[in-house]
C-alpha cells in the first residue's frame, strides 16, 4: 500500500527519479507458438521479434522468481511474449506462483492451447485471459491464421462453462483486431462471443508499425492476400465503428472494450499529469530487454548491457537510467520525447498528431495547451 501511494505521488509530480517500484510487472513467459512455428500470422512481425531474443536470459520460473522484489507488491503481472505462454512446461507453476487474490496474471493466448490441462491450471485464479480471434467465421480466421476455429470456439465455451463453478476465474476477454478485410464481422463476432459466456470483447486497431519487413507487409493465405498497409483503418472510421459495435454489444449486455479510445482517454493529460503512466507504472522487464512503454519497439536496455550484474541491479540501474529520465521528464512537461515520436502505434501519438494534423516533429508540442 504504501508503495503504491509512492509510486502515485511520483507520478502525479512527474517525477524522473523514482524511489517506488511500479505496481504492473510485464514479463516474457514463452518464446515459442504453436501458430507461428508453422507460420506466423499475418500481421505478426515473428522474424524480427526472434530476431531481438537472440542472447536473452531463460524465460523460466527461477527468472521470474529473482525479480522477487519487483513481483512481491506488483498489482499485477502481465505475460508480453512473443509466444504462446501455456506451452511452457512450467505454465501451471508459474500460474501458481503469480497469480493470487491480491495480484492478477493476465495472459493473451491464440487459443490453441485451451484444453482441458490448461484450463484446469486456470480454473479459480485471479487471472485475466485474452483470447484474440478477429473473425467470426472458420474461413474468416484462416485469412489470418489456420484452420483450428471451431476447436477454440469449442473450448472455449468449455472454460466459460466450467469456470461458473471456480468463482468465475479465469475473466475471459477475446480480442478482435479491427482491419478493412473483417469490419463487416464485428456484429456477428460480439453475437458469438455473447453465446459463448464470455466477460468481454476487446475491440484492437492494426498499429501503423515499421517492423514487419522481415516477415513481409503483404503475405497470402490460399486465395486471400493480406496487404498490412491497406488493412489499417484510420482513427475516425474507428471511432465510427467503434460506436456501431458498441450499440451491438448492447444489445445483448455484452461488455466491450475499445483500446483506441479507452486507452486513450485513461493515459491522456488532464493539464496536471505526464502524457501517460506508462514509465512510472509499468515496468518491462522483457526477454527482448527493458522498455519503458507497451507500445515501444526498442528496448532501453538489452540483456547483452547486464555483464556481471545480478538482475536487480540491472533492472534498477536501467530504470533510473538516464534514459527512463529523459522519457519521464518529457512527458512531464508535456513533450513527446523522441522515443514516443519513432513509437506510431502508440494511441496517444497517433491522436496528437491526428488532431495536430502534421508531421511527427510537429507533435513536439506543449499538449496542455
Amino acid at each position: 500500500r504504501a508503495n503504491t501511494v509512492l509510486n502515485d505521488q511520483e507520478y502525479r509530480s512527474g517525477a524522473a527519479v523514482m524511489r517506488s517500484i511500479p505496481p504492473y510487472l510485464r514479463v516474457t513467459i514463452e518464446v515459442r507458438c504453436n501458430i507461428a512455428n508453422d507460420k506466423a500470422c499475418v500481421y505478426c512481425a515473428w522474424k524480427r521479434m526472434k530476431n531481438e531474443e537472440i542472447g536473452s536470459p531463460t524465460s523460466d520460473l527461477s527468472f521470474i522468481k529473482s525479480l522477487d522484489s519487483y513481483l512481491a507488491v506488483a498489482k499485477a503481472v502481465t505475460d508480453c511474449s512473443y509466444g504462446e505462454p501455456p506451452l511452457h512446461p512450467e505454465f501451471a507453476q508459474i500460474v501458481d506462483l503469480i497469480a493470487s487474490d491480491q495480484r492478477a496474471f493476465t495472459f493473451a493466448s491464440n487459443g490453441k492451447t485451451m484444453r482441458r490441462k490448461v484450463r484446469q491450471a486456470l480454473l479459480g485464479r485471479n487471472v485475466l485471459l485474452y483470447v484474440s480471434i478477429d473473425s467470426a467465421t472458420s474461413a474468416g480466421y484462416a485469412r489470418y491464421r489456420d484452420l483450428s476455429f471451431d476447436r477454440i470456439v469449442a473450448d472455449l465455451r468449455a472454460l466459460c462453462r466450467e469456470k461458473k463453478l471456480h468463482r468465475n476465474l479465469p475473466h475471459v476477454t477475446v480480442s478482435f483486431i479491427v482491419m478493412n478485410s473483417n469490419k463487416h464481422e464485428l456484429r456477428d463476432f460480439i453475437a458469438l462471443m455473447h453465446s459463448i459466456g464470455v466477460d468481454r470483447c476487446k475491440l484492437m486497431s492494426l498499429h501503423r508499425e515499421d517492423c514487419m519487413e522481415m516477415d513481409g507487409r503483404v503475405q497470402q493465405r490460399g486465395k486471400f492476400v493480406f496487404d498490412y498497409d491497406q488493412e489499417i483503418i484510420p482513427l475516425p472510421e474507428l471511432d465510427a465503428i467503434g460506436l456501431e459495435a458498441q450499440g451491438a454489444a448492447d444489445e445483448v449486455g455484452l461488455n466491450l472494450y475499445l483500446d483506441w479510445k479507452d486507452f486513450r482517454a485513461n493515459h491522456g493529460s488532464d493539464g496536471n499529469q505526464p502524457l501517460c503512466s506508462e514509465p512510472w507504472k509499468s515496468l518491462y522487464v522483457l526477454n527482448r530487454g527493458i522498455f519503458p512503454c507497451c507500445f515501444g519497439r526498442k528496448p532501453l536496455a538489452r540483456w547483452t548491457e547486464q555483464g556481471s550484474r545480478p538482475v536487480e541491479q540491472f533492472v534498477e540501474e536501467t530504470r533510473n537510467g538516464a534514459a527512463f529520465q529523459e522519457i519521464r521528464h518529457s512527458l512531464a512537461s508535456g513533450v513527446f520525447p523522441s522515443y514516443c515520436l519513432s513509437t506510431l502505434s502508440c494511441p496517444i501519438v497517433r491522436k496528437a498528431m491526428t488532431e495536430g494534423a502534421g508531421s511527427a516533429s510537429e507533435v513536439e508540442i506543449d499538449a496542455r495547451k
